[in-house]
């Protein structure tokens, strides 16, 4: 049987949501107890009752526990010392983060790149060039969400100039989704990087669980890059969440004819940074010495 304090932090994965002070409780009071007999020393009335009405959960945790070894995942709990930071500033942060690779986010600057499945050939172009240059130069891990479009190219681009890359899934790491990942995310290991879930193994894609993967990549962040996104787009949406948190956020201008970087101009409207190249985002990171 794994250790409580880590079949606890995958109470979530069965719908029994946990905060991170709730889940420190638990697991304070299960040092001197059994799982099975844990409701009885918890004082909270609603917490003592989601635990009883989930019959003997500890046996399914360990199923949960038993998919992360056989995929030879590794993890990270709530009060762990190489748990992000960052995510402690989420409401409801997870108590599990599953990984692939390295937990390159305790030693790195880290830039989140995100924006349209569709991009216009100008901002692949850029994200190919101006991005490539900005890796290249300098030591950083970047993070995206592995989806078509900027999110595969970031991490592409970011294997080729011999960056860490840390993709978040919107789904389990033995159920990768997208399903291109598959074919060649070793090379994000390799490259000193990681995949990285907060879902049990073996769960598969659903669309509500896209917010919880942005989420993730805003509260990850130093510093946020907007690369292309509509008004109404899930890029958008993890920018104001990085906002809230208040994280920097930089804006790769489109041009305004067409929908496709409206929710960029927006942005850049409201004060957010304009990006025209990587000078201007190695200036907006707070690097220093640099001259135009």
């Amino acid at each position: 049987m794994a250790k409580k304090s880590l079949l606890i932090a995958t109470l979530p994965w069965l719908g029994v949501s946990l905060s991170g002070e709730e889940y420190i409780y638990l697991t304070h009071l299960s040092e001197n107890c059994s799982l099975e007999n844990l409701p009885r020393l918890i004082k909270a009335e609603g917490l003592k009752q989601k635990l009883r009405d989930e019959k003997k959960w500890w046996v399914q945790a360990q199923g949960f526990i038993d998919g992360i070894e056989k995929l030879g995942v590794s993890y990270t709990l709530f009060n762990d010392p190489d748990y992000p930071k960052g995510f402690k500033l989420l409401e409801n942060p997870p108590l599990i983060l599953t990984y692939l690779g390295l937990p390159c986010w305790k030693s790195l600057q880290l830039l989140a790149v995100v924006g349209s499945r569709q991009p216009q050939a100008q901002t692949m172009i850029w994200l190919d060039e101006d991005l490539g240059h900005f890796l290249t130069t300098y030591d950083i891990a970047t993070i995206s969400g592995g989806a078509r479009g900027v999110d595969q190219k970031v991490h592409q681009v970011s294997i080729r100039a011999s960056c860490p890359t840390i993709c978040f899934l919107p789904s389990g790491l033995g159920d990768m989704y997208p399903k291109s990942l598959i074919n060649w995310h070793h090379h994000i290991i390799e490259q000193g990087g990681a995949v990285v879930s907060q879902f049990s193994p073996f769960q598969p894609m659903y669309k509500s669980q896209f917010h919880a993967r942005n989420r993730l990549i805003a509260g990850l962040s130093d510093y946020m890059l907007i690369a292309e996104a509509k008004r109404k787009s899930g890029s958008l949406m993890t920018a104001r969440i990085a906002l809230d948190l208040g994280r920097p956020i930089g804006v790769l201008p489109c041009s305004p004819v067409g929908d496709t970087g409206q929710g960029g101009l927006d942005l850049i409207y409201d004060g957010a940074q304009m990006i025209r190249d990587y000078k201007d985002l190695y200036l907006s990171m707070g690097r220093e010495g640099y001259c135009y």
